[in-house]
């Protein structure tokens, strides 16, 4: 028997060569390999199995065991080597398959593609593969191209391409960083001069380099490209040759074009003008911001008002323009361009204006003659024109008297018994009856034969005289009430002695008419008020003016009296100054009780303002105990200026008193107008949110920066009252969701205007700035424009609202004089 190691050996071996059968065996049925392999596979379990029974069975002498082991071993190696070679050459196989596969699907897709494929090798440059699209792009065959000789490559290429093109070809062989993507034109075989597009890349082959060249057919789009372009050459010289403006504008309305016909209205060169802010160079000021919001906001939309009218300045000069607008757009619906043609209609607008005036003017004289005026036919009696003083008169509208009869009216008479047309009668100032709605009237009547476009007319003119028949009536009736007038009236001549008095005067100051009558009014003279008062006076009188204040006199009696006194010139029909006529009211009561009011503002002054320094005081001692935490401190400081500020409403109040009666002391100062408006924004912001409405603040059409001054004379906290009256005022006007707007300009004055949606009501509008007067408002009082007025009028500014139902907006503007009045 053999050795227990030798046989243990040969087990393994065995073992060892049945296992690589196996593995052999299922290797090819994985990869569905056979033949051949497959036998191999089985053999090799076959003698692995019987070894294994062999050695097991221990059978075999020990030299024989050895030599079959041996040849196991030389079976395992050999089935390792043939098993890496099978291996080897079936993944060889697979992937040649796969490459074969792979280049025709990619040849395929090549050959069907509308895009050509040319792969160059240089070393002589040549075309070693094209696809079969680019038969078609160049009107060669596929043999031809990829035959063609260097001279007939360099034939293909358009002259003017060539160098181009072989320079490309020469960098991409040579790696250098040069584009990918070009355009050529070709020498298309049949077709002549073609355009294509080509994106190269260089690919290593081999030991050599080609380049790979995708090649589009781009003649359509050059065409279309170049059709567009002579459109746009033909349009612009259309724009070049019209006797009309043409401009073009890009998104942000910078001039891209304008023809000469605009250069020629405005003396301006092309260099001058494109590339300019059309709104911010040929606009007028008021309009600039205006019309460039509009047109940005054109352009988001995509919508334009195609017909439009503006001014447009230039070198201090006007024109206006009749525009015609046009959107161009990408193929996106993106706004790229804006093309507006204008005629200048600035003569045309001028004639036609002086035509209207013309007309208005006749047709104003006309209705503003107090006299009726009517044209009638001679033929039928019918009334064919009447002016308003007529309509007036009749007390009916033009529409209704128009066709009827003149014996409707004037002078009413049977049909034929006219005095005039059938009576041959001829009524020259003479009194008629006119039967009119209000009943009858005395007229005085004339008439005048004429002819228009050859038909005869009757002009005929007619004076009420109704007036002047109970004007005697009236002035009776005047005269009784100035008569028995409280107020006191006294008529002097130029030179200031007394003409009239009536029964008041006398009654009031203990002089009689005959005491009165021939005196100066000095007589009433009272010591209170100086030189400087009664030079004043006169010269306001003097200069044709009414001068209106009160005033303190003395009776005869000695015991002095206040007046409100009016005094006024009366003029003649020269328009000369003939009389002075003083109406006076004794106010004398009225002056004790604002006195009263004074004394008692002053004392409400001194009483709370001792309580609210106390509140001021304790306020600042808090905070410089520093045992407060933050939130506190921050309480303390809000009753602090809670405190300041009722300091400041109680001065106010007392202030407006003294606006009121003309004794405030006003003393301006240099003030930040700017900073002002900011402070009164920041305070109003609650206000401002709680509505849901957003401010705007302007300085010179610019938007307010910190930072900025302008520097105006006036009080500060006069300044602050006014403009936050009229900020808060226009706050509870507007609707929600809508804005205020600032602006502040700096011209010849400076003007501070505040503006808000939504228009005053018609009942207000007149009474807008009178004490207690409003309309619509749940808690409105009528005392902030009021105090607005007050506080302009006390700085010797102007104020002034304009409103517009149209807009549904209102504005109030605010004019400050650069130089210091007070």
């Amino acid at each position: 028997m053999i050795s227990l190691d030798i046989r243990t050996m040969s087990i393994v071996l065995a073992l060892i060569v049945t296992a690589l059968g196996l593995s052999m065996m299922s290797y090819a049925v994985s990869r569905k390999v056979y033949a051949g392999f497959v036998k191999w596979t089985i053999g090799y379990i076959l003698i692995g199995l019987g070894a294994l029974l062999i050695g097991l069975l221990d059978v075999l002498p020990e030299f024989l065991t050895i030599i079959m082991s041996i040849i196991l071993l030389i079976f395992f190696v050999t089935g390792l080597k043939h098993l890496h070679t099978e291996m080897l050459e079936h993944e060889l196989n697979n992937d040649n398959e796969k490459l074969v596969e792979s280049e025709e699907r990619y040849r395929n897709l090549i050959e069907n593609s509308l895009q050509g494929l040319i792969i160059f090798n240089d070393n002589p440059l040549r075309i070693s593969f094209a696809s079969k699209p680019m038969e078609s792009i160049t009107g060669y065959s596929k043999k031809e191209l990829e035959n063609f000789q260097s001279q007939q490559l360099t034939e293909l290429i358009h002259p003017d391409d060539r160098n181009m093109l072989f320079e490309n070809l020469k960098g991409l062989f040579s790696n250098q960083d040069i584009s990918s993507v070009h355009e050529y034109r070709i020498i298309h075989k049949t077709k002549g001069v073609q355009w294509i597009e080509t994106y190269s890349l260089p690919i290593s082959q081999k030991d050599s380099l080609a380049i790979h060249t995708v090649v589009l057919d781009i003649t359509k789009r050059k065409e279309a490209q170049e059709a567009l372009k002579e459109r746009e050459r033909r349009f612009r010289n259309v724009l070049e040759d019209i006797n009309l403006i043409g401009i073009m504008l890009d998104p942000k309305g910078n001039i891209t074009f304008c023809n000469k016909f605009f250069l020629n209205l405005t003396g301006l060169k092309q260099d001058d003008v494109v590339g300019q802010n059309w709104f911010e160079e040929f606009l007028p000021n008021p309009d600039k911001r205006i019309c460039n919001e509009l047109f940005l906001k054109s352009i988001e939309t995509g919508t334009i008002e195609t017909h439009y009218e503006n001014q447009i300045c230039f070198q201090n000069n006007e024109r206006t323009i009749a525009w015609n607008n046009t959107l161009h757009k990408d193929k996106h619906g993106n706004v790229i361009e804006v093309t507006s043609i204008g005629e200048d209609i600035t003569d045309r607008k001028a004639s036609e204006q002086t035509l209207r005036e013309n007309e208005f003017n006749m047709r104003t004289i006309l209705d503003t003659v107090q006299a009726g005026i009517m044209l009638i036919d001679t033929q039928t009696h019918q009334i064919i024109d009447i002016n308003i003083a007529g309509e007036e008169m009749m007390g009916l509208p033009k529409e209704q008297i128009l066709g009827m009869t003149c014996h409707n009216f004037v002078c009413p008479a049977n049909v034929c018994s006219c005095p005039i047309l059938d009576l041959n009668q001829t009524i020259d100032n003479s009194e008629r009856i006119l039967l009119s709605v209000k009943g009858k009237r005395t007229i005085l009547k004339s008439v005048v034969p004429l002819i228009r476009n050859n038909r005869r007319l009757l002009l005929e003119t007619f004076v009420d005289i109704t007036e002047r028949k109970e004007k005697e009536l009236e002035l009776q009736k005047f005269k009784r009430s100035v008569e028995n007038s409280p107020l006191s009236i006294v008529i002097t001549n130029t030179e200031g002695f007394i003409e009239y008095v009536n029964p008041a005067f006398s009654q009031i100051t203990g002089y009689s008419n005959e005491e009165a009558l021939g005196q100066n009014p000095r007589i009433l003279k009272s010591g209170m008020h100086n030189a400087e008062y009664y030079k004043e006076l006169w010269e306001t009188i003097t200069a044709g003016k009414t001068w209106r204040s009160e005033m303190c006199n003395r009776k005869k009696n000695g015991i002095l009296f206040w007046e409100q006194a009016s005094i006024s010139p009366v003029r003649n029909h020269n328009g000369n100054i003939v009389n002075y006529v003083a109406i006076k009211e004794v106010i004398t009561d009225r002056k004790e009780l604002e006195q009263l009011k004074e004394d008692v503002n002053r004392i409400m002054r001194h009483d709370l303002t001792q309580p609210i320094t106390a509140i001021i005081g304790y306020s600042n001692l808090l905070q410089l105990k520093g045992n407060l935490n933050e939130s506190q401190i921050n309480t303390v400081k809000k009753i602090e200026e809670s405190a300041i500020r009722m300091t400041k409403m109680i001065d106010m109040s007392l202030d407006m008193f003294k606006m009121e009666t003309g004794t405030y002391n006003y003393l301006p100062q240099k003030i930040d107008s700017i900073a002002v408006v900011l402070q009164i924004i920041e305070h109003n912001s609650s206000k401002l949110s709680k509505k849901h409405l957003h401010s705007t603040f302007w300085v010179n059409g610019q938007p307010a920066q910190q930072n900025e001054t302008l520097m105006v004379w006036s009080e500060e906290r006069l300044l602050y009252s006014l403009l936050s009256n009229l900020v808060t005022n226009a706050i509870d006007a507007s609707p929600e969701g809508e804005g205020i707007s600032i602006d502040i300009s700096d011209s010849e004055s400076i003007i501070i205007t505040i503006r808000n949606r939504g228009a005053v009501p018609k009942p207000i509008r007149d009474y807008f700035f009178e004490k207690y007067k409003t309309y619509g408002k749940k808690k409105g009082t009528g005392l902030g424009t009021y105090s607005a007025k007050l506080l302009s009028n006390a700085m010797d500014y102007a104020i002034r609202m304009e409103t517009s139902d149209e807009d549904d907006s209102t504005c109030i503007s605010v004019y400050i004089p650069k130089e210091r009045l007070k």
